[in-house]
């Protein structure tokens, strides 16, 4: 199946120099924006990459383009989720030789994923878990900070055992990236003369708590539903993440499922072998970066254990953080290997790439050495 029928043609632009503050209004709900220079295309923009606080609004788009893969009509939905996660981006450029015909985007990908047999699947096969949370009382600035630590872009909000709500990326774009406006401004953009202080840069705002800018609409669905009813969620109430849960506590809540937790699975399902392995994120900002290297590094740490597992499917999550130390940089790395068995979850960081992934095998074999001691 390819993704000719689901292919964007009226996907946003916008010129690569305007301000971010008109990118983010363009932007609306839509995960990133295709940038142009020139009437053409020049690269993505994605909407986490602009999610810390301290951006001025007058930054020009250009600024956090970002180079993905280019995809043809023809290219399969595995294949274009794999490119997804590869580019770590949820919205990559469609042309036809050098013609640019839209975008194609995560949410119509899975939706489309959705209808066939993937669809069937029990999404608790696919939950992410532990669920990183955060008080109600605790303050913006920390969730922006778990926000880009973690790279994940949305947070449940509890207080007194209790999930009362969420707050996202798009919570802080709309709150703090903005200037605050004066009084008897025009509101608009490129009334420039009009702004006053950045939201960014009043503390004030940043340690107010994340209860005042949480939405407290909770979509909570159970762990037996299928992959088509949690997608069928997330394109109809415009989601990009969706909790799991028994009920609304603290306790009954068993994870969240995201865009990213669905692409992996979909990208490694056309692939027959007992052990398969999709690497994702910014791989390209790594230095040195060697990405059969690293397969065959994993492979040799968890090849022991198939005859337990069964099958291993192995996803890794790589980003580049910006403190460095004699050339090499703090990468964080975010493992899940998911089998018949189960699945084993570890985050850990290293000085380089070769640091991060070791810390991240090594959790995960503890975990499997202690699953089969059981």
């Amino acid at each position: 199946m390819n993704i000719e029928e689901i292919i964007d043609n009226k996907y946003p632009t916008i010129d690569e120099n305007e301000p971010i503050s008109k990118v983010i209004s363009k932007m609306k709900k839509k995960d990133g924006i295709i940038l142009l220079k020139d009437g053409n295309y020049s690269g993505v923009l994605n909407k986490r990459d602009i999610s810390r606080a301290k951006i001025n609004p007058n930054t020009k788009a250009k600024t956090f383009s970002q180079n993905v893969a280019k995809i043809n009509p023809k290219e399969t939905i595995e294949n274009t989720a794999g490119l997804m996660l590869e580019s770590d981006s949820y919205i990559l450029p469609v042309f036809r030789k050098n013609k640019l015909l839209g975008a194609i985007t995560a949410k119509d990908l899975l939706h489309k994923a959705a209808e066939g047999e993937f669809g069937l699947e029990p999404i608790n096969t696919y939950i992410t878990k532990p669920v990183i949370k955060i008080s109600s009382e605790e303050p913006v600035s920390k969730a922006i900070r778990i926000f880009n630590e973690e790279d994940i872009s949305r947070l449940p909000v509890h207080d007194n055992e209790r999930i009362h709500g969420i707050v996202t990326i798009d919570h802080t774009l709309s709150s703090f990236v903005r200037p605050a406006h004066r009084q008897g401004g025009s509101g608009q953009y490129d009334d420039t003369s009009k702004y006053g202080a950045y939201m960014a840069d009043k503390k004030e705002n940043l340690d107010l708590p994340v209860k005042g800018l949480m939405s407290e609409t909770i979509s909570m669905m159970k762990p037996d539903e299928n992959v088509r009813n949690i997608v069928k969620t997330m394109f109809e109430k415009d989601y990009r993440g969706v909790l799991i849960g028994r009920d609304e506590t603290l306790n009954g809540l068993e994870g969240i499922v995201t865009k990213r937790d669905l692409l992996e699975p979909l990208a490694t399902s056309i692939i027959k072998e007992p052990m398969v392995i999709q690497f994702s994120g910014k791989l390209d900002k790594i230095t040195d970066f060697d990405k059969q290297w690293t397969k065959d590094v994993i492979r040799s740490k968890f090849e022991k254990y198939l005859d337990y597992l069964d099958n291993a499917f192995i996803y890794v999550r790589l980003k580049r953080h910006t403190e460095q130390s004699k050339g090499k940089h703090i990468i964080f790395c975010n493992m899940r290997l998911s089998s018949p068995r189960g699945m084993f979850v570890a985050r850990d960081e290293g000085w380089g790439y070769i640091d991060a992934i070791n810390k991240a095998t090594e959790a995960i074999e503890k975990q499997l050495e202690k699953k089969k001691r059981w």
